[in-house]
């Protein structure tokens, strides 16, 4: 069924439940794993504060080598990729395409930064891409 599933994760506690649903989808369907994180520096941090990417970059990878812990067959992961970008949807969108997954799988926001975020994080994704996206 899905042969390449790309877990766009962020810092957020919801990151745990993504990657356990996603994991065994991917056990279940026999699919490796694309562990993907969008580094957001928005442009007038960055001007203000040259460290300010390589912080970002030193979060993203404690982040996504926490995660890789979690999972329980390191053979399942294909690829871990961390982009910095100040358009997540546009990133996700993007390394879905590059790296050809079959599905996208990432978490659901409640409350307001719903209402600013991920709202339209999902809505881009589901507007724009082909690939089926599941949300957490």
């Amino acid at each position: 069924m899905f042969k390449k599933i790309l877990f766009a994760v962020d810092s957020t506690p919801k990151r745990h439940e993504v990657l356990s649903v996603g994991y065994e989808l991917a056990k279940l369907s026999g699919a490796k794993i694309i562990l993907f994180h969008v580094i957001e520096i928005p442009t007038q941090i960055a001007d203000l504060n040259p460290d300010a990417e390589e912080v970002g970059y030193k979060r993203a990878s404690a982040l996504v080598d926490e995660l890789k812990k979690e999972i329980k067959d390191a053979d399942i992961i294909d690829e871990i990729a961390i982009q910095e970008g100040e358009n997540p949807s546009m990133e996700i969108y993007n390394a879905a395409k590059k790296f050809n997954v079959d599905l996208i799988v990432l978490g659901r926001k409640t409350g307001f930064e719903a209402s600013i975020m991920h709202h339209s994080i999902a809505r881009f994704l589901i507007e724009k891409s082909k690939i089926p996206i599941l949300i957490v």
